[in-house]
């Protein structure tokens, strides 16, 4: 969760500036906010590739999400970089900075979602929909199964 801050109080920053009148602000915003959101993409992938193989597939696209939030940085500071000077803020910039906080809203999302999957515990049969006692057929001497 902490890694989030920056890069949300970065985008934040950018579009309150965007709305003041202050292209300018934005602009740097966006652009310091790349370096830091390369750093969290690159944080997460390194801990999926060290995660165990059964890796919750949120983590996964978390890592996903931090890249494509990466993606959408260098293209809004691209497209804002020739019209700073002017005080113009290109409506594609503003897409990309909205497409950006709706990214760190599913990023959120998505932490929120693995963190509650990896701190339940083991779910009991009866809660899997699994019969409490084994088959008729597994009593008399046969192999139980593990069912997952």
């Amino acid at each position: 969760m902490a890694r989030r801050a920056l890069p949300a109080l970065l985008l934040a920053t950018a579009a309150v500036a965007d709305a003041g009148s202050a292209p300018g602000l934005a602009f740097y915003a966006v652009l310091v906010a790349i370096p830091v959101v390369a750093t969290v993409a690159l944080s997460s992938f390194g801990e999926l590739l060290d995660a165990e193989s059964s890796a919750r597939p949120e983590r996964l696209v978390q890592g996903l999400v931090w890249a494509l939030l990466l993606v959408l940085l260098v293209f809004g500071a691209s497209v804002r970089a020739p019209d700073v000077a002017e005080g113009v803020v290109p409506m594609a910039a503003v897409s990309m900075l909205v497409a950006g906080l709706v990214a760190l809203a599913l990023e959120a999302a998505l932490d929120l979602v693995a963190t509650a999957r990896e701190a339940r515990p083991e779910t009991h049969a009866l809660a899997r929909g699994l019969p409490a006692e084994p088959l008729e057929g597994n009593r008399r001497g046969g192999v139980l199964r593990q069912v997952d």
